[in-house]
């Protein structure tokens, strides 16, 4: 059976394809708003595999941390919805699935990992379950994260900066009042849909560009180091691809 950091590493490198190609779908049909939801999901995403990969002595601690954490979650979220079910099939869906994830974290191998995760949300006053990274003193928020990763690592150190940037100066949660603009001593409103200029990068094709060729070689480097002269020539196919500069 593949060991938890597989499974994890495996997991979080299909989460940035799949949101790297949500990047490029909703940009090429004009939806900036998807885009950038996918965008933003896209760094959260990197900033974990990143995390995990950055030091291989805390490889595995931290690739159960996010296992514990996902399945915390999802235990959270189906007690949620079962107080709220309407029915008995949807009672026992939620039952089931509370079951399942319980069953998960209580396997031997994330015992200790699951002592600690209970040890920092007894800290929190309101209960909260804490973010899976900030175990054994890790940063505590995404923005800390990616703060943290710029601090700690040579590597890729300009492109985590510029995520830093935009996770610092993004206020998404208000970005609808971004198609208003003044138009005739009135107000308007953009069109849904924009016409895709290939000329502009107006959907963060660059840096989705990078992020995801960034996350192949890394993915490589960790899950098939057998085959360095592979690595080596896909550096050398992918190097064009890696303009950080060009956020």
């Amino acid at each position: 059976m593949d060991s938890i950091p597989t499974i994890v590493i495996t997991a979080l490198y299909r989460k940035i394809i799949e949101l790297s190609e949500g990047v490029r779908v909703s940009g090429a049909n004009g939806l900036s708003g998807p885009a950038l939801l996918n965008y933003r999901g896209l760094i959260e995403a990197y900033l974990a595999f990143r995390y995990i990969l950055q030091d291989e002595t805390l490889l595995e601690d931290r690739a159960k941390a996010y296992k514990v954490g996902y399945h915390r979650q999802q235990i959270a979220a189906s007690k949620y919805s079962l107080e709220r079910a309407s029915n008995d099939g949807e009672k026992q869906y939620f039952e089931l699935a509370i079951q399942h994830h319980t069953s998960e974290i209580e396997k031997d191998d994330l015992q200790k990992v699951l002592v600690a995760y209970d040890e920092l949300q007894s800290r929190d006053r309101r209960g909260f379950i804490p973010k899976w990274y900030a175990l054994n003193d890790g940063p505590t928020s995404i923005n800390s994260l990616a703060k943290f990763l710029v601090e700690e690592d040579e590597t890729d150190r300009e492109l985590v900066a510029n995520l830093y940037s935009f996770l610092s100066t993004d206020a998404h949660s208000y970005m609808a009042l971004n198609s208003i603009f003044e138009k005739d001593g009135g107000l308007s409103i953009n069109s849904v849909r924009k016409s895709f200029n290939s000329n502009k990068d107006e959907y963060n094709f660059v840096a989705t560009r990078s992020l995801l060729t960034s996350s192949i070689l890394r993915f490589m480097q960790s899950t098939f180091p057998e085959n360095e002269s592979v690595v080596r020539e896909f550096v050398q196919r992918i190097a064009p691809y890696l303009n950080y500069k060009s956020f």
